[in-house]
């Protein structure tokens, strides 16, 4: 017996829920292949939004429009899963040295972050258990999304709608035209790849410049600090999870490793920074690693394929997944309902067959 929906999703991480979801809010019925992997960059990610990132302080490309996309989304979300998952929390970030205040303070006149930059002479509920340097950034409009908890009660509801199948996805059980595709027993007006990393083993993309970038992270359980909303910026992240005084650290990544396992070096390396910065007791509970797929330009990849029309792409989300997932989620979802236009930055198209 031939099962038939709207779409097939490849994937289940931030970015196969959100495509999904997307999808299923405008009233396509869809069906969701994905094998839980390892080091999955959505089991390790701190689901940051982040309106001004880098050492420029730089506001975040498109986070006017991303933000209130974001926020609309994951609000939709816990209405239909009935849980809360995302959390809205100011940043406040160290400044180490007298350049870096001068550069925050001139930050502050500039129209375009007023929204966002605000002065700030403390550290919030973080005052008195960390080092905190020559001064002080408020960042306003973040948050963080429990992304690992929204992905788990996602993937029950799907399951519990005979929209799931935990599987690994077969390439070669592939099989499309012009009007339709099929894979197995299943068949779909088309097909949404949202593998993650996954998509470097995919064929039908293999022409673009997608590359598996390693990120690690720890858990840390500290008892004097009990903020369970604002997160807290110094060499690296405390961000609150929903476990009782518990924060994820971590931040940055690498091109080049050995294994996609978390590693004694950066675990180390992560400790020394750590205790250098928290004036308190803590333990490191659990350690974490993931393999995101970046793109050269930092810019996602979504679209229809080149070549087969009813074959689609949204990947490339990077570090961001959290702010961009929801906008461009959207944007594609209209793309293939309603043809409606993607904006050349983010079109897989930029990249050709060679």
């Amino acid at each position: 017996m031939t099962n038939h929906y709207n779409a097939i999703i490849v994937g289940q991480g931030i970015a196969g829920t959100l495509i999904s979801y997307a999808l299923l809010s405008r009233g396509q019925s869809v069906y969701v292949i994905d094998k839980p992997q390892a080091y999955a960059a959505s089991k390790a990610a701190a689901g940051l939004i982040n309106p001004i990132t880098g050492r420029f302080y730089t506001k975040s490309w498109m986070i006017d429009d991303l933000l209130p996309a974001a926020i609309k989304m994951y609000e939709s979300l816990e209405e239909m899963l009935e849980m809360q998952y995302w959390f809205p929390g100011d940043i406040y970030r160290t400044l180490h040295n007298v350049k870096q205040c001068n550069d925050w303070s001139a930050r502050l006149l500039q129209a375009p972050y007023q929204d966002y930059a605000k002065a700030a002479t403390h550290v919030g509920p973080y005052s008195g258990r960390v080092v905190i340097g020559e001064g002080v950034a408020l960042i306003s409009g973040g948050g963080r999304v429990e992304v690992a908890k929204l992905n788990q009660a996602y993937r029950a509801y799907l399951l519990s709608t005979d929209s799931f199948s935990e599987e690994i996805f077969d390439y070669d059980q592939l099989l499309y035209n012009d009007t339709q595709v099929r894979y197995g027993d299943v068949t779909a007006d088309y097909i949404v790849f949202a593998e993650g990393a996954g998509v470097l083993k995919n064929r039908l993309f293999k022409h673009l410049p997608l590359r598996p970038a390693k990120g690690e992270a720890v858990h840390i359980k500290c008892e004097d600090i009990s903020e369970k909303q604002d997160i807290l910026k110094h060499m690296q992240y405390l961000v609150p999870t929903e476990s009782s005084n518990t924060f994820w650290s971590g931040g940055g990544f690498k091109w080049q490793y050995k294994t996609e396992e978390p590693t004694e070096e950066w675990k180390e390396k992560q400790t020394t920074e750590l205790t250098e910065f928290i004036d308190a007791r803590y333990d490191i509970v659990n350690h974490l690693a993931g393999v995101r797929p970046c793109v050269k330009d930092r810019k996602p990849l979504i679209g229809r394929h080149p070549t087969h029309s009813k074959v689609y792409l949204f990947n490339g989300l990077g570090t961001k997944g959290t702010s961009l997932g929801p906008y461009f989620a959207e944007m594609l979802a209209e793309h293939i309902l309603h043809r409606g236009s993607i904006i050349p930055e983010v079109d897989l198209n930029r990249f050709t067959i060679q």
